[in-house]
């Protein structure tokens, strides 16, 4: 139960960050434009993706 309950706080935490970066990426979809924007945070996420592959290598093998 110690688990599930930290387990369950991490997924409250990310819908509150998932909903709380709407307005950043609104900003930036008004200056931008979204077709400009979208293969930018591709990118982004992309990049993100392979650091955290690169650097914890358990991930890899689970």
């Amino acid at each position: 139960n110690e688990v599930r309950g930290r387990i369950m706080g991490i997924l409250q935490l990310n819908m509150g960050f998932a909903q709380l970066m709407t307005m950043p990426v609104a900003i930036l979809g008004q200056w931008l434009t979204l077709p400009v924007l979208f293969p930018g945070l591709a990118l982004v996420t992309l990049g993100a993706i392979l650091l955290v592959l690169a650097t914890r290598r358990q991930i890899l093998r689970a």
